[in-house]
């Protein structure tokens, strides 16, 4: 049964995060920037998990010499390390195993479908390597991750589920506040895209469509803002307890 006061106050943020770009659609130069701080401060950073670190500006590497270049919205766990640049506050470098999910933030998702897809390509070549630990989510079995091989051909070979990639993959969603008319379009676009994009937000039609890690988890009106934060709190539970080696990023 859907929670009525739930239903009510996503219902009211919905429509205030719609009123507020409306109030500024018809000034170019700065929606962009007005409609990606309105979606973090009267959303985001209200609604995600206390462990996480909300970054605007910053570039994720990987142990492999891979990076992504700047990054629209960063998700860090709280707890992990990460390198700023002296003196500034912002532009950091972020380790690929520290980074819960990357978001960007598009005004139209029609029009500015190439660039979001472009940042999730980049993005795709980061791999994250964790140490042994274990992971479990709502609904999936648990995963244990060892520091070891086994090469024994009687063993069975075990079919990791889908959701299994968010352990080497930095989950990447894209948020737009118009766009498409219908969801059947976003959900083609995920396709097209499979492995680049986890998700997609957009806000004017209220709709949340997410790939096979997400069990392709679809939700509409208020409650599109429900699963997107879901999955941004799946995401983190990835990441918060792992263990992970960034002395590899020093090694030849």
């Amino acid at each position: 049964m859907i929670n009525k006061i739930l239903y009510q106050r996503l219902e009211a943020v919905l429509d205030m995060l719609n009123a507020n770009y409306r109030s500024v659609i018809n000034s170019p130069s700065a929606v962009k920037g007005v409609s990606r701080s309105d979606f973090i401060n009267n959303y985001l950073k209200n609604s995600v998990p206390q462990g996480l670190r909300i970054s605007t500006s910053g570039e994720v590497v990987d142990n492999q010499n891979n990076c992504t270049g700047e990054l629209d919205i960063i998700l860090e766990n709280g707890h992990f390390p990460n390198v700023p640049i002296v003196n500034v506050d912002s532009a950091r470098l972020f380790f690929a195993e520290g980074v819960a999910a990357v978001i960007e933030v598009k005004s139209n998702l029609q029009g500015q479908w190439n660039e979001a897809v472009s940042t999730g390509i980049k993005l795709k070549e980061i791999t994250r390597d964790f140490g042994n630990t274990s992971v479990s989510s709502h609904g999936g079995g648990q995963m244990i991750i060892l520091n070891t091989v086994f090469d024994n051909p009687n063993l069975p070979v075990v079919k990791m589920p889908p959701e299994a990639r968010l352990l080497k993959k930095i989950p990447y969603f894209v948020v737009g506040y118009t766009g498409w008319e219908k969801a059947e379009t976003l959900k083609a676009k995920l396709s097209e895209n499979y492995g680049v994009i986890s998700g997609i937000l957009q806000l004017d039609k209220g709709i949340f469509v997410g790939d096979d890690s997400f069990k392709h988890l679809e939700a509409h009106g208020p409650l599109s803002l429900l699963a997107f934060i879901n999955v941004i709190y799946e995401s983190f539970n990835y990441i918060k307890s792992t263990n992970a080696d960034i002395l590899s990023y020093g090694r030849n």
